[in-house]
């Protein structure tokens, strides 16, 4: 995967392959078109957390789209994909109030190696709010301006709200529905996969 790249273009590729692209689209417009800065936006405060620097949360939202996409063709999993989609989009979009980055963007001196960035650093919203509830008031804000998808908006709230598996973690409920769980593992695979490339680096130093 390519760490110095903003990936809207190719989580929109991935909509594309869905059949009801239309509504996807215009409801993701609460983040394609309304949150703009999270195509380059960290996935964490500090460089030894996964998805950390310049374009990570974006990355790491392409990679579960692809991840929960991928599971569900390859299990037969009776999952709508479009549903799939939109938890994978915004299960972390409140992470844009969780971090902030130190010095402002810029894609001409954006961090080429951003494992030795300390460009981005923690906020107050992370330990008042969190990202997950955040990003479940964005999901329901966004049903209630796009008039998309109001009678599974609990569902896909729910996979948002238990993403992180445990009370313990962060998520105020556990997974109960298939989609919860499909969410909560990719989003796991696409933590741990990168966390191991970061703590070798750690180490390294």
């Amino acid at each position: 995967m390519n760490k110095d790249k903003n990936y809207i273009e190719d989580i929109k590729l991935l909509a594309h392959t869905l059949t009801n692209v239309g509504a996807v689209l215009r409801i993701s417009d609460a983040i394609f078109y309304d949150l703009t800065e999270f195509g380059y936006w960290s996935g964490a405060a500090k460089p030894e957390h996964h998805h950390y620097g310049d374009y990570g949360l974006g990355r790491h939202t392409y990679e579960v789209i692809n991840l929960m996409l991928t599971c569900k063709s390859v299990l037969q999993l009776n999952i709508p994909s479009d549903h799939i989609f939109l938890a994978g989009l915004f299960h972390d979009i409140g992470k844009l109030w969780d971090y902030k980055r130190k010095s402002p963007f810029s894609e001409k001196d954006s961090p080429k190696n951003p494992f030795n960035s300390n460009a981005w650093e923690g906020t107050l919203h992370k330990r008042e709010i969190h990202h997950i509830s955040r990003s479940g008031l964005l999901w329901s804000k966004a049903v209630d301006k796009y008039r998309f998808y109001q009678d599974d908006h609990d569902d896909i709230l729910h996979a948002i709200l238990s993403h992180h598996g445990q009370r313990e973690w962060g998520s105020p409920v556990a997974p109960h529905t298939k989609l919860a769980w499909l969410l909560h593992t990719c989003d796991q695979i696409s933590a741990r996969m990168d966390d191991c490339d970061r703590h070798d680096i750690v180490t390294e130093r």
